[in-house]
C-alpha cells in the first residue's frame, strides 16, 4: 500500500466531507495530507505508512515540519491527527492507528500501539470510530481552554 492508495481508500470509506492534498514544487510544507469535517470542525490529518512488530508501530519517516505544524495547531488547541496505515500487499490498510501529535515526537524508536487508537477498516466502522476519536481529542483540548 502507498500513501496515494491510502488516500483512495479513505475517500471511499469516509462518510463526510474530505479533501486531500498533493504537495507540488513551491508549495508549503505545512499542509496535511487530508482534512475532514467532524461536528462542524475541520480536522487536519497526516497519513503515514507503518508496520507493527511486537506491539510497536514503526512509521515511514515523519518530517520535522510535519511534527511542527501539528504542534503549532496544538498551541491553538486545534485537534490534528496522524493516521497510520499498516499493510504492504493490499491497496487498503489491514490495520489503522490514529494518534494526536504529542506521542509522535519519538516516532524513530517506534510508538507503542498501546498509546494509539486502533480503528476498524470496515467502511461503517471506520467513519464512526474516527468521529468518536476526534470528539475525544476535541474534549481533551476543551479541558485546557477552561
Amino acid at each position: 500500500m502507498t500513501e496515494s492508495e491510502m488516500k483512495v481508500w479513505l475517500r471511499k470509506n469516509w462518510d463526510g466531507w474530505m479533501e486531500t492534498y498533493e504537495p507540488r514544487i513551491g508549495s508549503g510544507i505545512g499542509i496535511p495530507d487530508v482534512q475532514i469535517v467532524v461536528d462542524k470542525a475541520i480536522i487536519p490529518i497526516e497519513l503515514k505508512l507503518a508496520r507493527v512488530e511486537r506491539e510497536m508501530l514503526y512509521s515511514s519517516p515523519i518530517r520535522p515540519s510535519q511534527i511542527a505544524w501539528h504542534r503549532a495547531l496544538s498551541e491553538f488547541q486545534v485537534p490534528s491527527l496522524f493516521l497510520f496505515g499498516v499493510g504492504k500487499t493490499s491497496k487498503k490498510p489491514v490495520r489503522l492507528f490514529a494518534s494526536m501529535a504529542g506521542p509522535i515526537a519519538n516516532w524513530e524508536t517506534g510508538l507503542s500501539i498501546e498509546n494509539l487508537r486502533e480503528l476498524p477498516t470496515s467502511k461503517k466502522g471506520f467513519s464512526s470510530e474516527l468521529k468518536i476519536y476526534v470528539r475525544g481529542v476535541k474534549l481533551f483540548w476543551e479541558m485546557f481552554r477552561k
